[in-house]
């Protein structure tokens, strides 16, 4: 994946934040990695009233870097976000479980003046600049959930996870859940919900569920232009999110500064943020972009294709699927894996702390972009100047050290269970 996807910004929707656990600061980082790495960033106009944070990243002071062209609306078949917001708040309140939803309540409670709120988003972001679908986000996401309920025997597949949470017979949980999304006039998040539990008969909604539930919700607001990063919305056949902001923050840090990643990740001055605007256009960082995905792409591969055998080795102790031994490598060994492959290719494109701090516009400190960019252009003269051949010899070394890594710490904890 050498050129950047479209990301839908699902973080913005209150549930996930608080799946993740994500608070205003760790929501910045990852607006500001999207930023940087994808093409556009889609936003769906409901979060920004349904979560504080979402309200205050996008629409509060400091929210005027996330503007189109950039970031766009996410309106389904809707004209504005006007118009997609009325109809919402009106299938709402005229559905039975609608009218007293958690959704419908945060409406009311942030939403406090929604003419005048809703022309100021359709005025900053331009209806024609939004991403239109031609069916509705109503109509795609029961389409999604009807082809989950509908998959061959699947372990994460809907209808499965459900059977298996409260005890009853698979296929009749699907064939009861297919007649309610096909029939209710409103299927969402909180009616899938009171469902699935009118089916166990009560009792709170397993984790699994929900999280399988809220990926076909969020999938049903883009096409196959887009990714999901922030539910986990890994390709079937790769082990590595190219769009892990903490590891691209890591890597930044790393090659960067810790300061200027630290700076650049969270600003709120208008002077950084113009710093970051303008390395996001810069013609050096458009290669260090496609060099970033580059480079993840070749140690998804390693990891996948595992030529020394020593990720097959770790599914004696982790008793998974074939494909979750080196997703489950990664994910602990991600930072190590990464940061030794640069070191060991790289002579350092910038030492770390080298992105000159200079004054200006009456902040201390604040970082220069005429460094900052000197800086990548140097990592990514460095890096083209690596032949390939090192590149993949450095990641394979490092992939076996981090299965070693990885099957030391369990022997030493199952020796200890």
């Amino acid at each position: 994946m050498n050129e950047p996807p479209s990301v839908f910004f699902a973080e913005l929707d209150e549930d996930l934040q608080v799946e993740l656990g994500l608070d205003a600061a760790q929501l910045k980082r990852r607006a500001y990695a999207y930023f940087l790495l994808a093409d556009t960033i889609s936003v769906h106009p409901a979060y920004l009233w349904q979560s504080s944070l979402s309200h205050d990243l996008i629409l509060g002071p400091g929210g005027g870097l996330l503007r189109p062209p950039f970031v766009t609306l996410a309106l389904g078949d809707s004209s504005d976000a006007e118009e997609y917001m009325s109809t919402r708040i009106e299938k709402l309140k005229c559905s039975p479980v609608g009218a007293g939803s958690r959704e419908l309540a945060q409406y009311h409670r942030r939403l406090v003046e929604p003419r005048d709120e809703l022309r100021t988003v359709d005025r900053e972001f331009s209806p024609e600049t939004g991403f239109h679908l031609g069916t509705s986000r109503d109509a795609r996401f029961r389409r999604l959930l009807t082809e989950d309920l509908r998959a061959e025997p699947e372990a994460a597949s809907l209808a499965r996870l459900v059977a298996g949470a409260i005890r009853v017979d698979e296929e009749e949980a699907a064939s009861r859940l297919r007649r309610f999304v096909a029939d209710a006039d409103l299927v969402s998040m909180d009616t899938v919900e009171d469902q699935i539990r009118r089916i166990g008969a009560g009792g709170p909604i397993p984790a699994s569920i929900r999280k399988r539930v809220m990926s076909k919700y969020y999938l049903a607001n883009i096409d196959h232009r887009f990714v999901v990063p922030g539910a986990s919305g890994l390709a079937v056949n790769r082990a590595i999110d190219p769009l892990d902001a903490d590891l691209f923050w890591a890597v930044f840090a790393k090659l960067f500064g810790d300061e200027a990643a630290a700076r650049i990740s969270t600003a709120d001055e208008i002077e950084l943020q113009v710093v970051l605007w303008k390395l996001r256009e810069d013609e050096g960082w458009l290669d260090f972009r496609r060099q970033y995905f580059s480079l993840l792409d070749a140690i998804d591969e390693t990891l996948l294709s595992d030529p020394d055998g020593v990720v097959a080795d770790l599914r004696s102790f982790l008793r998974v699927s074939r494909l979750d031994v080196p997703r489950r490598l990664w994910r602990e060994e991600k930072l190590p894996i990464t940061s030794a492959v640069l070191s060991a290719t790289l002579t350092a494109a910038s030492p770390p702390g080298a992105v000159a701090m200079v004054a200006g516009a009456g902040i201390a400190g604040l970082l220069s972009f005429v460094d900052l960019g000197r800086s990548v252009r140097r990592f990514v003269a460095e890096y083209n100047s690596r032949p390939f051949q090192q590149l993949q010899a450095s990641i394979r070394n490092e992939v076996a050290a981090a299965a070693r890594r990885f099957a030391t710490r369990r022997r030493r904890e199952q020796g200890k269970a």
